[in-house]
């Protein structure tokens, strides 16, 4: 992964640079831009995470259209959850990404 395709893909999942700099690449905010600007190289591992991000987000909205198609109404119940807090009290592994 490149610097712009990390730059597009933290983006497409409206993550904002400290939000990422601190949940997927755990640097400082400064360190994720640099990055982004391709000085130096995305690591490795954080091209890894963020495809995984992506794939997951994908995986999502597949099952989505798929129920929506089906005309499954019931199967399309999504909870939503005001803040980060309540997120977290039902999913315990969770992170602010996955919510």
């Amino acid at each position: 992964m490149n610097n712009k395709e990390l730059q597009a893909a933290r983006k497409l999942l409206f993550i904002d640079v400290k939000e990422a700099a601190e949940n997927i690449g755990h640097v400082s905010p400064r360190t994720w831009q640099y990055w982004e600007s391709g000085h130096p190289k995305v690591p490795a591992d954080v091209a890894k995470k963020m495809r995984s991000i992506i794939d997951r987000r994908s995986a999502m909205i597949a099952t989505v259209t798929y129920l929506k198609a089906e005309k499954q109404p019931d199967e399309l119940l999504i909870d939503y959850y005001q803040s980060y807090r309540e997120y977290a009290a039902d999913h315990h592994e969770a992170t602010p990404i996955d919510w």
